[in-house]
């Protein structure tokens, strides 16, 4: 049995798959080679905190996005900004507006957000079905797949704006144990965020792109480490959110805490 024949859902219970495993570890497979290959992805930014890819192949419509950066935090403080889809306009100014359709199990989500941009441009609206998935025994890393509901939404929100056709996206998720400059050891998340998607437009112009890189890509990235500072606070509402959702996030945190208990192990 291949390595992706044995990919399951993370969960403190046996919860079966929805979709068949072989199709799930295409689409796995598929998406840890976009997020490490070089192949058509151009860099447009690459700092200490931060790295840039963009992806983009004429005449094929659509355009790829790559995101690398590192944050210390727990793991699950990272799933939850993305998985509290309704909260998530009320820290990301580039969200309109957001929400859950429906949880078909803890570790699934199905949702909608409406992406602002800059005039002459029409904001976009986005459906998507998310999968989170446990490959640490595999490659280290606790993957959320990302792909195109097709459903209609009926927030008056979307009675404007323009729908786009979410290509297969996803997230990277790795746990390691480091040292901090002060010697101590620390949690770290290496992160890498990739979002595949048909803007529906016939021109995507460069300043769009560069607005992505120079504004969009920096100002979350800061933004999303001042949210995991908050969550040390207890009127936190995603603290509020991880400890009614133990199904979900105790779940994940179990599972991680003894995943690098047992690689530190190993190493010592």
């Amino acid at each position: 049995q291949s390595t992706w024949g044995c990919l399951h859902q993370l969960n403190i219970r046996e919860t079966a798959m929805l979709k068949p495993a072989e199709e799930a570890s295409v689409n796995v497979a598929q998406l840890l080679h976009d997020m490490t290959s070089n192949e058509g992805w151009r860099i447009c930014r690459d700092d200490r905190d931060l790295k840039v890819l963009h992806r983009h192949s004429p005449p094929s419509p659509i355009h790829g996005f790559r995101f690398h950066a590192s944050f210390d935090t727990e793991l699950i403080h990272l799933v939850s900004l993305g998985r509290e889809l309704d909260l998530l306009p009320t820290w990301n100014k580039y969200v309109i507006v957001s929400g859950v359709l429906r949880y078909p199990n803890p570790m699934e989500i199905c949702g909608f957000g409406q992406l602002w941009l800059p005039w002459p441009l029409e904001n976009r609206n986005v459906c998507g079905h998310g999968y989170l998935y446990d490959l640490l025994d595999e490659n280290g890393q606790v993957i959320i797949l990302v792909k195109q509901l097709d459903e209609t939404v009926t927030h008056p929100a979307f009675s404007h704006g323009v729908p786009v056709k979410l290509q297969l996206s996803g997230i990277t998720l790795e746990p390691v144990l480091e040292k901090n400059e002060s010697g101590e050891t620390i949690r770290r998340v290496k992160a890498v965020a990739m979002m595949n998607l048909d803007p529906l437009a016939a021109h995507v112009p460069d300043f769009l792109i560069d607005f992505v890189v120079k504004v969009v890509a920096p100002w979350q990235l800061q933004k999303i480490r001042s949210m995991l500072m908050s969550l040390d606070s207890r009127d936190s509402p995603f603290r509020q959110r991880i400890s009614e959702n133990p199904d979900t996030y105790q779940a994940i945190a179990d599972r991680v805490t003894n995943y690098l208990q047992d690689k530190n192990q190993q190493i010592n």
